[in-house]
Order: structure tokens, then sequence, then C-alpha cells
């Protein structure tokens, strides 16, 4: 198959460019967080050359697939430009998405300056199957393999069960959890590090990053609140020595290492939190000073990224040995607090929809109903792919043409709010770790809770960092939780039913974010708004 498509670079022509790549990347059944990296990474080349004067000069486009795999080549006559520098830039922050933060979200572009020409190229595997097939075998062939463990010899059960499937999956989680704890720190290193950059993000940017870290607190708060409603928290009690160890105050000592190496070796999330925001804070303040350890976490956070997405092409036989283990050892009736945990989830988003469409009427003064019927179908989009990523078109197509949002400020928020805008996850991630918990019988506490919501958070805002890494996520969690590995096996089971709820109600809390930025930025054009023929 070969594509190519002349042009003549503009602010029209390069979204034609844009829209092009991602239809035929659909039509090609890459994955749509794949094509979203692709994007955002030639959408910033694009942009890029056009500030940098190489417009209104001819490009070409050219797809080709070879070998199993796709090279998207993209070529601007003119003088050398590389699109990816980092230089300073406007009030809308695009900057932002400079070389290191399109690396860190897994896309290999490449530049290069040849005859006249500048040259971006990138390619990906064509995708063999569904991505979640595999996993969906594994839990199969385990329902399958540990019903017939049953009517084995116990001879025989007991050598499959303590000989075989305990030692590897012991194995696969050693060095899980010897990979995950190095993972957290740099991505949480390297994120501080990237967006506390100077001009990093301009005016507007900045306002969008404080605006979205509020709402991430908040649903970090009422996945707080709604853990300790339904689950059995246990909360500090008094007596003739007053309050117990068990407090605010113990947790903050307990979140302060004694060295750098003890956080690494009992896989404390909390404390190598603390050292990441320590280490990313101090590297801001040195920010021209230290250019070669910038460069060297951004290098480690690529390499524990590869070994990430190692650990997760082998996920289905860790998968398989974990749900293999709950059955072999009648742990079925676990499930029934996964499906208590997607009960109170359901609430928790039930509250947060309603109190959006209450926001909407009484604040900016708009119809709800208006609204939903603009931004609803990004949702179910969203939904039957189980990815917001695969919404992000219709998303800015959305903002753009149906609710009047000014161009600019759509196309960065949008983008923006893809990657690291969670705010459904984290009241996901709260909820399964504090219900696995319980379901294995583990105290909670509220210094387990207050944890559990910090790095749940942490999570959600580096989760581009994590290379289709929802295992190595819960892996991070249950270990600071003190959840036995084997619950694993429920965390993957329940993350394939909420994947698409996540999804989709992630793509309908950006879309109204983005409205209100735009409104207090006064950046709406209500006349589009209200125009419901545009619904």
């Amino acid at each position: 198959m070969l594509i190519t498509k002349k042009f003549i670079l503009s602010e029209q022509n390069a979204d034609m460019v844009a829209d092009l790549i991602e239809e035929t990347l659909q039509q090609l059944s890459a994955a749509p967080e794949e094509i979203l990296k692709i994007r955002l990474s030639l959408e910033k080349a694009l942009d890029s050359w056009m500030e940098k004067g190489l417009a209104p000069n001819s490009g070409e486009l050219i797809i080709q697939t070879r070998l199993k795999k796709i090279q998207i080549t993209l070529k601007v006559q003119g003088k050398e430009a590389n699109p990816y520098e980092q230089n300073d830039d406007d009030q809308f922050g695009d900057a932002f998405f400079s070389q290191p933060f399109l690396a860190a979200i897994g896309s290999g572009c490449g530049y290069v300056y040849s005859k006249g020409m500048n040259i971006v190229s990138v390619s990906i595997k064509l995708k063999a199957s569904n991505p979640f097939l595999p996993i969906a075998i594994a839990i199969i062939l385990a329902l399958a393999a540990g019903v017939v463990t049953h009517y084995l010899p116990i001879e025989a059960s007991d050598f499959l069960l303590n000989q075989a499937a305990i030692p590897l999956f012991d194995t696969f989680a050693g060095i899980l959890t010897t990979v995950v704890c190095p993972m957290l720190f740099f991505a949480v290193v390297w994120g501080i590090y990237h967006i506390g950059a100077p001009n990093r993000l301009g005016s507007v940017g900045k306002k969008v990053l404080q605006h979205f870290s509020a709402i991430l607190i908040t649903m970090t708060i009422l996945g707080g609140i709604a853990a300790a409603l339904f689950t059995k928290v246990h909360f500090p009690s008094t007596g003739a020595d007053g309050i117990q160890a068990e407090s605010i105050f113990q947790l903050l000592l307990d979140a302060i290492p004694e060295n750098v190496i003890d956080p690494f070796q009992t896989g404390n999330a909390i404390q190598i939190i603390v050292l990441a925001v320590l280490v990313g804070m101090a590297m801001v303040l040195l920010q021209h000073r230290i250019s070669i350890a910038g460069q060297l976490v951004e290098q480690c956070n690529a390499i524990s990224q590869s070994i990430l997405g190692f650990i997760s092409a082998v996920s289905p036989a860790f998968v398989f040995l974990s749900i293999y283990r709950l059955i072999v050892g009648n742990y079925i009736p676990l499930l029934l607090y996964m499906l208590q945990m997607a009960g109170v989830y359901l609430l928790c988003m039930a509250i947060v929809f309603l109190l959006y469409l209450v926001s909407v009427k009484v604040k900016e003064g708009i119809s709800p109903i208006r609204i939903l019927k603009k931004i609803m179908p990004s949702s179910f989009l969203a939904l039957v792919n189980a990815s917001s990523s695969a919404a992000y078109s219709d998303m800015r197509n959305n903002c753009d043409k149906k609710l009047g949002i000014d161009h600019r400020l759509s196309k960065f928020t949008i983008s923006f709010g893809s990657v690291v805008f969670k705010p459904a996850t984290v009241v996901h991630l709260i909820l399964l770790t504090v219900f696995a918990a319980q379901a294995f019988e583990i105290k909670i506490t509220i210094a387990m809770l207050v944890i559990t919501m910090i790095v749940s958070f942490t999570l959600a805002a580096a989760a581009p960092s994590i290379p289709g890494g929802f295992l190595a996520g819960y892996a991070v969690l249950f270990i600071q939780a003190g959840i036995p590995a084997e619950a694993l096996g429920l965390a993957v089971i329940a993350d394939i039913v909420m994947n698409a709820l996540n999804a989709a109600i992630n793509v309908i809390i950006l879309q109204f974010e983005v409205l209100h930025c735009a409104k207090r930025s006064d950046l709406l054009n209500t006349e589009v708004l209200n125009d419901n023929t545009l619904s």
C-alpha cells in the first residue's frame, strides 16, 4: 500500500493532512493510542514549521506499508527547521509538546534535513489482533485449567499448583515489582521536570494545567470518600494514650524514607513519590545547569518504558497464572467484591455527571440538553473502542464546530487532556484497590486510604508514561497496600470491564472542562454554541 499527498503548507491543509493520516491508520486497524501519538507528533511538526515561516511552501505526505510496518513520512521544503526543538512558545503552551514529551508517550518520530527538505518520519507495527484478545484467551484458559485441576488426583493438582504455577507466578511478580518502582520514580521526576520548565506552558496552558489538576484532586477526594463509605475503614480511636499512632501526622513521618535505597527495596510507593517530587523540583530550580541530568532522566524513563513494554507483551501468561491461582484457591467469591466496586463506581460517576449538568446551567447559563447532544457522540465512540484516544478527532470537531471554542484553545486542551487528564481513572484505581484489600481481609486504615489516594492520583497523571501498563499501575498500588499479588487477576478482569466506561466518562468530563476553560478565557463563540442545527 502506498499513499502520497502533495500540499501547500497552511493551517487548513495541516488539519487536512492530520485527518488523512488518522483515517488511513484507522483503515489499517492501528491501535487508537498509536494513532493519537502519531497525530500529536505530526501536528506538532506542521504547526512548528508554520511558526518558523515555512508556509506557504510545498510539502508531501507519504504513507506506505511494508514488512508488517506502517511508515509515515512528512516533507516540507524550506530552510532547516527542527520542529521538535524546545523553544519558548505563545500563551497556549504548544511548546509542551516537545520531543521529550512525545518520546515519553511512546512516539518515535525522527527529524532530518536533507537537500532543502525538512523530513519527519515515524513507523509503527501493523496491529496483529485486538489487544484484549490475548488477555481474554488467557482468562478463559485459566478458568478451564482451574476447573480441570479440581478433578485431578491430589498429587497431580499439588504438583501443578505448588511446583509449576506458584514458582512461575512468583518469578514474574518479582520481575514486575523490581521494574515498577523505578518506573514510578522516573515517570514522576520526568513529569515535574518537563511541565515545570520555564515557558514550557504559556499563560493559558498554565491555567488549563491548574484547572485539570484541581479536577483530578476533587475526583481523588470523591474516590476516597466513596471508599470510606462503602468499605470497612478502621478509623483511629482514642484511649488513655490519646489518638493511636495511626494518624495523619504519623503518615507524614512514614512518607519520609530513611535512605534512598529502602523505598525501592520495600516497594513503598509513597516514599518513592516523595523522593521523585523532591528530585523533580530541584531539577526545575536548576534548569539551565543540569541539562545532562535532564537527558539522563529522560533516557532512564525511556528504558523503564521499554522494559515495561516487554512485560506488557507477556502479561497474558501472568494473567493466566494469576486467575488459575484464584480458581484453584477457591477465591471465586471474591469476584463479588469487584461487582460491588463497579456499583459504587457507577454511583460516583452518576453524581459527577449530574453536578456537571447543574454547573453548565447555573454557572454558564447553557442548556444541559443542548450540550449533551453535542458531546455524547464522542463518548459513545470512546465507549465502543474502549479508548478515549479513539474519540480525539471527534472531540476536536465538537469543540471547534459545535461548541464554538477557539481553535487553538481546543487543540491544546484536547491534545493535553487526552494524554494526562484521566479523572474517572483516579476513582477507579482507588475503589479497586480498597475493595481488593477488603476481599483479601486486609485491614483498611485511614493511612492506607490516604496513601492509596495519593498513589492513584500520581499513577493517573503518569499513565502516559506507562505503555499498556495497567498491570504495572495495579502492581504499584497493591504492593503499597499489602495486597497479595494474585489479586492482580481480579484487577485484570475489572480493568477489561471498566476500561470502556473510564474512557467514555473521561471524554465527557474533558469536553465539559474545555467548555468551562473557554468561557473563563473569553474564547467561546456563544452563537455557535447555541446553534441547535450543529448538534
